[in-house]
């Protein structure tokens, strides 16, 4: 199985001066969100995994400049975002506690909040493969315990 990779800053640099908002800072961090929320896609059992489990994802950072996994939690869209942001030169902060992370930035006199994986509405612009993930997780189960599961 191939694996894809993608320069995720490289890109989102030839997009935002192809589509002439490089100097609006608010337009930019739309831009990426709207994209972010194109391209990846949200873990969904993440939901179910007991905490232990949860605490792996939540410490994950995705490097912009080779992205290999294009599946997402909160915390690791939040991280991503930031980074990103940073890059086109809007400070951001990550506002997080034990359950959920999101993405405060200012624009102008505006604080604005950021979150993709928060609302349903967003969730939907969020590819929720959720079949395959369940599937994904009964392999790893299947490995774990050592059994064999046939669908």
């Amino acid at each position: 199985m191939g694996v894809f990779i993608m320069d995720l800053l490289e890109q989102l640099k030839l997009e935002i001066t192809k589509n002439g908002i490089m100097n609006d800072k608010f337009a930019i961090a739309r831009y990426i969100y709207i994209r972010t929320g194109q391209l990846f896609d949200y873990y969904a059992l993440y939901t179910i995994f007991p905490s232990f489990i949860k605490d792996d994802f939540n410490k994950e950072v995705k490097d912009i400049r080779c992205i290999r996994d294009f599946n997402i939690v909160c915390f690791s869209w939040a991280r991503l975002y930031i980074d990103l942001l940073e890059e086109f030169g809007i400070e951001a902060r990550i506002v997080e506690n034990n359950e959920h992370a999101k993405v405060k930035f200012s624009s102008g006199e505006y604080e604005i909040t950021a979150d993709l994986t928060d609302a349903f509405t967003d969730l939907l612009e969020l590819s929720l493969d959720l079949i395959l993930g369940i599937i994904m997780a009964l392999r790893v189960m299947e490995q774990e315990l050592d059994l064999v599961i046939n669908f």
